[in-house]
C-alpha cells in the first residue's frame, strides 16, 4: 500500500487541478452584448451599460469590455461614440443596423473578429481601428 502522505497529496493535487478547469473554463466563456441605445438625440456612449443588453431584447446589464465579450450591432439603434480604448473579442454589425460607430480619437480593437453587413465605421484622427 502507499503511505498516507502519498495519497494526501494525490488527492490535494487532484483538488487543486479541478478547481484550475473550473475556473479556467468559466472564465473563458465569451459574453454577448447588444447594442439596444434609441436615437434621442444624445450621445450614446460605449462605456454606458443602459445602452447594451446581455440578451436581444431589452434586458439591460453590463457592457462588452472583456477580450471574450462579443458586442453585436443587430437592429436600428442609435449610433455609438467610442469613449475609451476598448478591446474586446469580435463585433459583429448586421444588417439592420443602419448606425455609425464613430472611434471619437480612441482605440476599437476587436481581437477575435469582426464582421460587418451594414452600417459604418468612423475613425476620425487620432483613431485606431486594429
Amino acid at each position: 500500500m502507499y503511505p498516507k502522505i502519498f495519497v494526501l497529496k494525490s488527492y490535494n493535487l487532484l483538488l487543486v487541478i479541478i478547481t484550475l478547469t473550473i475556473f479556467l473554463s468559466t472564465s473563458l466563456e465569451a459574453a454577448n452584448y447588444y447594442w439596444t441605445a434609441q436615437d434621442d438625440g444624445g450621445t450614446k456612449n460605449w462605456s454606458h451599460s443602459q445602452n447594451w443588453s446581455n440578451a436581444s431584447g431589452n434586458s439591460i446589464s453590463g457592457y462588452p469590455d472583456g477580450t471574450r465579450d462579443n458586442a453585436i450591432f443587430q437592429a436600428d439603434a442609435a449610433n455609438v461614440t467610442v469613449d475609451r480604448y476598448v478591446r474586446i473579442g469580435k463585433i459583429t454589425i448586421r444588417n439592420a443596423y443602419t448606425g455609425t460607430i464613430n472611434l471619437n480619437g480612441n482605440i476599437l480593437n476587436p481581437t477575435r473578429g469582426f464582421a460587418q453587413y451594414n452600417g459604418t465605421i468612423l475613425i476620425p484622427a487620432n483613431s485606431d481601428f486594429r
